[in-house]
């Protein structure tokens, strides 16, 4: 799913696991087809807590806890997106869409508060019964709808029309990637359909991957499909399903066979279409009333949780070496505003930053810059400071004749410093790196593979006291610091939050 959050930015959303291929796949063309194309794509997979609200009262709920923002059906409609602040927390997006086919929100929140806007919901939806549900019961919900799984009722060979998208593909376009071919396969008749099965039997469910079969030649029978899905329906009190099947047997109302794992041939019947429940779409569509925001509901939160430690709030103690006597202290810094900054290594942005790549500097705000990769910056800052950072970041950026682009990264980042004259002793035992002072000097930075995880390795020492920072991402981090106090024991290693 894609939301436009403004002109020229936009916020995409996959499948979990989906996230590395489809960022690779963004690469790929900006990197190979079109490097002349001026786009910045940044991973925020780990920036966000996202949280599906659903049910004929969700626009009530989470207009309890929203502000900014119009939840009415005419101003928000379906497959919308709106950004605005939820429970007290800033800077979060609600895309009106979701995978149950009922009335449905989308809340994707700063990390670090993805606990507190969980516990509001469940706080102040009480009354109207709600209740945290889980991937079966999305999975039976999504299966009623019609809603298909990439991967489990498409494969590697499922092309648009195949899979029931021909009102997604518009050919009138001058040019898309993928267009040749989809014109070919819009003039073909042939190959696999996804369609809607229902068994005559209600109280079978075929298991997955049962195969579909007509009679073949002689005595054999011919695979003319397969099933993809299929589910008891509390709704219908019925099974259901979902299948690949061949053009020729495809039209609704067909009546096909299933050949089941024991060898039992069932009869299935092919559906007018995929949704089994509400086709018409009518429960996604409701219209009720929106609620005043509930006091309560939207104060301010707290301090966001740690990327290292979840059930902890972000540390507020300032990394000072540690105590006189320690080898090794490790700090939780995640709490400190950090921002990604893309720009022509050569422009204005970088002449603005005035760090180089493996190098680092401090601002006069005393924030942390530092030159992460060929036009590619971290700044580094404490939250005191970090509202004029960013002003002045996106200046810089606004003033480019260039491509520029800031992304807040504060709650996508797990941040950790090691201090102490043996630091270096430790970090050697975890990576492959030399960090003696000859070769990484105080202000050097690079990138690198710690305890088996990619990580900015950031020279940054405290008082004539070597230090480490070490910046990760956010589901990283917790790994990473417990490897870290793991192979820091010989050493004495004292943790500080």
């Amino acid at each position: 799913v894609t939301g436009r959050l403004d002109e020229d930015h936009y916020l995409m959303s996959t499948t979990s696991s989906g996230a590395a291929a489809i960022w690779e796949w963004v690469e790929n063309w900006l990197q190979t087809e079109h490097p002349e194309w001026q786009v910045h794509v940044t991973p925020m997979t780990t920036a966000y807590a996202s949280i599906n609200v659903a049910g004929p009262r969700s626009r009530e709920l989470v207009g309890r806890l929203t502000e900014g923002i119009d939840l009415s059906a005419e101003a928000f409609p379906y497959m919308n997106v709106r950004t605005g602040r939820i429970a007290g927390v800033d800077d979060c997006v609600l895309l009106r869409i979701g995978f149950t086919g009922e009335l449905s929100y989308e809340l994707h929140v700063p990390s670090g508060y993805g606990m507190h806007v969980w516990e509001r919901l469940l706080e102040h939806g009480k009354d109207l019964g709600v209740k945290a549900f889980g991937v079966e019961a999305q999975r039976i919900l999504r299966l009623e709808k019609g809603h298909l799984i990439i991967g489990q009722d498409t494969d590697g060979l499922t092309r648009a029309y195949s899979a029931g998208l021909d009102w997604a593909v518009k050919l009138d376009k001058a040019d898309f990637a993928g267009k040749p071919e989809l014109v070919w396969q819009h003039a073909e008749t042939g190959g696999m359909r996804l369609v809607g099965l229902q068994p005559e039997d209600g109280s079978i469910v075929p298991p997955e991957a049962s195969q579909i079969v007509r009679p073949g030649s002689g005595k054999t029978l011919e695979i003319v499909g397969r099933i993809t899905s299929s589910r008891m329906s509390p709704t219908l009190n019925r099974s259901i399903c979902l299948g690949q099947l061949d053009a020729s047997v495809a039209t609704p109302g067909t009546v096909v066979t299933v050949r089941l794992p024991d060898g039992r041939d069932i009869a299935a019947k092919v559906t007018e279409q995929l949704a089994h429940v509400d086709p018409s779409g009518d429960r996604q569509q409701l219209v009720t009333d929106v609620p005043e925001p509930v006091a309560a509901a939207i104060a301010p939160p707290d301090l966001p949780r740690s990327a290292v430690s979840p059930d902890s709030p972000v540390a507020a103690v300032a990394a000072t070496g540690g105590a006189p006597d320690a080898q090794v202290c490790i700090y939780d810094q995640s709490g400190l505003a950090k921002f990604g900054v893309r720009a022509d290594p050569d422009g204005p942005v970088a002449d603005a930053l005035g760090t180089g790549f493996a190098r680092t500097s401090r601002s006069e705000d005393g924030a942390l810059v530092v030159g992460s990769g060929p036009g590619e910056w971290l700044v580094l800052a404490e939250q005191e400071v970090a509202a004029g950072i960013r002003a002045w970041l996106d200046s810089a950026a606004s003033g480019s004749d260039t491509l520029a682009s800031v992304v807040d990264l504060t709650h996508g980042r797990a941040l950790i410093r090691l201090a102490g004259t043996r630091s270096a002793d430790l970090l050697a035992k975890v990576c492959g790196i030399d960090f003696s002072d000859d070769l990484t000097p105080d202000g050097s930075a690079l990138r690198t593979s710690v305890a088996r995880l990619v990580t900015d390795v950031v020279r940054d020492d405290q008082d004539g006291v070597p230090s480490y920072l070490l910046h990760c991402e956010r589901s990283s981090g917790s790994y990473l610091f417990h490897a870290l106090v793991d192979a820091g024991t010989e050493f004495g290693i004292e943790t500080i939050r």
